[in-house]
């Protein structure tokens, strides 16, 4: 039953059957041009095969790729990496989807549903701003009516403010 089965396919003690190798020497055969290899070609092949090739190597790289991305999409909503025309865009932006939330808003959800509005993904930055905003233009209106002389000290109230 042995004589049948070619030498080099039987296992022995020195080189017991590996048929993995077995395959690979078989498929080393020829080359990529479909050419066949000569012996001693197939010689260095089995003395020196080729490395194994990264199978992992073009998905690491376009995870990488993908990560780097990700991470310079990630650092360019970062306030501090806009530029002030992309704030006052944002802002608007902001602004426009609030009023929209807004005019959809369903009673059904309660409180938690209106602070929801206010508070998705980053808008709560950009409200912060605009609250900024009209907090300063308040201080510079209040600070010029007091600087032109209109309201007199027989015109303030208790707290300041002038009764014009």
């Amino acid at each position: 039953m042995t004589d049948d089965v070619p030498r080099s396919f039987t296992a022995s003690v020195d080189r017991p059957f590996d048929p993995v190798s077995v395959r690979l020497l078989t498929t080393q055969l020829f080359d990529r041009n479909n050419q066949r290899l000569s012996e001693a070609q197939v010689q260095e092949l089995t003395l020196n095969p080729p490395p194994a090739p990264n199978r992992d190597a073009r998905i690491n790289k376009l995870s990488d790729e993908a990560n780097a991305a990700a991470t310079n999409a990630y650092e360019s909503e970062k306030i501090y990496n806009m530029t002030v025309r992309d704030i006052g865009v944002r802002v608007a932006n902001t602004m426009h989807n609030i009023l929209d939330d807004l005019v959809n808003y369903n009673t059904a959800d309660g409180a938690e549903g209106f602070i929801n509005i206010f508070t998705k993904s980053d808008r709560l930055m950009f409200v912060g701003i605009v609250i900024i905003i009209i907090t300063l233009a308040a201080i510079l209106f209040r600070s010029g009516d007091l600087a032109t002389g209109s309201c007199r000290a027989s015109n303030l109230s208790a707290n300041g403010c002038c009764l014009h």
